[in-house]
């Protein structure tokens, strides 16, 4: 009896520790042809932990279009699972869908820049615990709402053989006396590479393009009377049509770029072209050539969060965020954008905004007013949007969020101005250049807009800050205010605003200690962001 009752309980252990295996393991599926719908033996997939799906797009779509969407077909079974995508493991290519979705519904948005050509891994996956509560039961790309896209490359085909032809035996009479007999000649297999005619430009003269063209279109034309198998950029594959046209776009560096056109037939023959590209370099220049370059656009993003859904409302930071969008437009001439009472979602889709339309001559200022936030424990700064909560991170943006993106834009400066608790956090702890000796202003300001620049004009250091102070503005803001309004100067840097006006003037008013630092680990150069006043 106690023999058996040890087997019975061996079995439900191995039996338990085989279940949790089986639950702990993800599954992965093919999804073999893009242009069809996905589905599987049993008719849907159950997320338990994680899901993956490999697809293999083609360039063209990638290249070509900035959205590709995706109808989802899912449902659950109980409680509220939370579907979520993710997107070849990157953090920001994360999508949550409808837990009752279906194929007529409105598809997903999926940008293409967290794509690859090739291979691309979809995972599903459940933001709490109840992951195998629901179910996929199709996929399918929504391909007619791909704007320019083509039909997909069919499979290569096989290199045909040549059936070698037998040689009739001649009639008897036909043979005259002494004569050899005709052999009929065998049908030789095509030797003759493919031509390839460059169509978009001269391919026999060199081509000189301007510096600002980071990129070019090169398009023309493969034949070859077998028939083309693949055409190739530089080994790249390119897209092309049933009469061999094709089109690509390539990225040019400064100097001298070479492109190999490539185009192979069905035998294997080759043929090749080359292109020669020269961009122009920039022409350098001594100090003292360079004039202040204002040719360049200057954006701000203004942010103020007062109505939060779940932590303590603030008061002033809405108008806060008013007054500095306006007085930045009207005087200084910048495209203001403001957001009110902004999520995660609104603040980190603006900065990704920025970083696709800033150019190298452009300038961007970052203004946040709202609650922040300091882990000492991880020694990490946060802003706290208004979907935030005081015991749960998941909508905190860290400090870490706004350096690596301010560091990816292609802006000369940058200027983050944070009122919030612990901003001051986001820097180093030391000051940027000091104090400007006196003099020789323009030559200073002339240098500041050479180098690059990611500074952070902050309300205080690793303390709290006042929400409170004249005019309906906090104490930093109405102080940032009033030295945009008052500066002497019609042209000036951010380090003069701060130590002419904003320094003393909160310090003296309140407990907070303003800083004006630039910005750890963001490709601070040594510049300075430089205010003008329109028409000045």
């Amino acid at each position: 009896m106690v023999f058996d009752r040890k087997i019975a309980s061996l079995f439900v252990i191995l039996l338990a520790s085989l279940i949790c295996a089986a639950l702990g393991l993800a599954k992965t599926y093919q999804w073999e042809d893009y242009t069809q719908p996905f589905t599987t033996d049993t008719g849907y997939i159950g997320p338990t932990t994680a899901v993956q799906i490999q697809v293999h797009l083609p360039d063209h779509i990638i290249e070509r279009n900035e959205f590709i969407y995706l109808k989802i077909a899912s449902s659950n079974l109980e409680l509220e699972p939370h579907p979520m995508l993710k997107i070849n493991d990157s953090f920001w290519g994360r999508y949550t869908f409808s837990k009752n979705s279906d194929l007529s519904d409105k598809p997903l948005k999926i940008k293409t820049k967290y794509l690859k050509p090739g291979l691309n891994i979809f995972e599903f996956y459940a933001q709490n615990a109840y992951g195998s509560r629901y179910l996929i039961r199709e996929l399918q790309f929504d391909l007619p709402q791909l704007e320019g896209i083509e039909p997909p490359i069919a499979v290569k085909p096989a290199i045909p053989r040549v059936k070698e032809p037998s040689i009739p035996k001649p009639a008897e009479p036909a043979i005259a006396k002494g004569e050899e007999p005709a052999i009929p000649k065998i049908a030789e297999k095509d030797t003759k590479p493919p031509a390839i005619i460059i169509t978009s430009h001269d391919a026999a003269r060199g081509i000189t393009v301007k510096k600002e063209n980071e990129k070019m279109k090169i398009a023309g034309k493969a034949v070859d009377k077998s028939g083309i198998l693949t055409v190739l950029v530089n080994n790249r594959d390119v897209a092309f049509d049933r009469n061999g046209n094709f089109e690509t776009v390539v990225d040019l560096l400064f100097g001298k770029n070479e492109f190999t056109v490539a185009a192979r037939d069905r035998y294997g023959n080759i043929g090749r072209t080359t292109l020669t590209v020269v961009r122009e370099e920039p022409r350098p220049e001594s100090p003292d050539e360079i004039e202040p370059s204002l040719s360049g656009k200057n954006y701000a993003l203004v942010i103020g969060n007062d109505r939060y859904s779940y932590i303590d409302r603030l008061v002033n930071a809405r108008n806060d965020a008013r007054a500095v969008g306006k007085m930045l437009r009207d005087q200084f001439g910048f495209e203001s954008r403001i957001l009110l009472d902004a999520t995660r979602e609104d603040i980190v889709r603006a900065i990704n905004d920025y970083n696709r339309i800033l150019k190298e001559q452009d300038s961007l200022l970052i203004y946040y007013a709202g609650h922040g936030e300091f882990d000492e424990i991880a020694n990490k700064a946060y802003w706290l949007p208004v979907d935030a909560s005081a015991d749960e991170d998941t909508n905190w943006i860290i400090a870490d969020t706004v350096t690596s993106n301010i560091r990816r834009m292609a802006s000369m400066h940058v200027l983050v101005v944070a009122d919030s608790c612990f901003s001051g956090t986001l820097t180093r702890r030391r000051g940027i250049t000091g104090l400007m000796p006196k003099g020789e202003r323009y030559r200073y300001l002339r240098k500041m807009l050479t180098k690059k620049s990611r500074t952070l004009l902050a309300s205080g250091g690793n303390e709290p800050v006042s929400d409170y102070g004249a005019g309906g503005h906090s104490v930093f803001a109405a102080a940032f205010l009033q030295g945009l309004e008052s500066m002497k100067q019609d042209m000036f840097s951010a380090e003069e605003l701060f130590y002419d006006y904003i320094k003393e003037k909160v310090a003296g008013s309140s407990s907070q200690i303003p800083e004006y630092k630039f910005i750890l680990d963001s490709g601070h150069e040594g510049g300075d962001f430089i205010f003008r006043r329109i028409g000045k």
